[in-house]
């Protein structure tokens, strides 16, 4: 009986999967393009989407290599990326955490 119900499990997760990875990348997308538009509180330039993509690719490069360190140690990996986002005008420095339950842009 336990084994029907591990089964069905996994079929709803197969069966699921394919509308949901498109759902997944449509939010993260939206989420950047939101961070883009937002205006530095100091200036008020907008970020910028190369500014973005900048401090997520830098972010994952930095969690990375946290994980492999902690990984090589023998341990459990729990990183939360935090993505270091530079104003383009007055060069001030927000971070932006991942994990936060009200996402924006947080003075350094």
């Amino acid at each position: 009986m336990h084994g029907t119900y591990v089964v069905a499990a996994l079929a709803v997760i197969v069966v699921m999967l394919p509308a949901l990875l498109p759902i997944a990348l449509a939010c993260d997308a939206w989420e950047m393009r939101r961070l883009a538009r937002t205006k530095c509180p100091k200036c008020g330039t907008t970020i910028g989407m190369s500014e973005v993509h900048r401090a997520k690719r830098e972010a994952r490069t930095s969690a990375g290599a946290t994980i492999d360190k902690i990984l090589a140690q023998g341990g459990i990996p729990r990183v939360v990326a935090v993505w270091k986002v530079v104003c383009p005008r007055c060069a001030r420095e927000y971070s932006y955490r991942t994990d936060a339950p009200q996402r924006g842009l947080v003075s350094t």
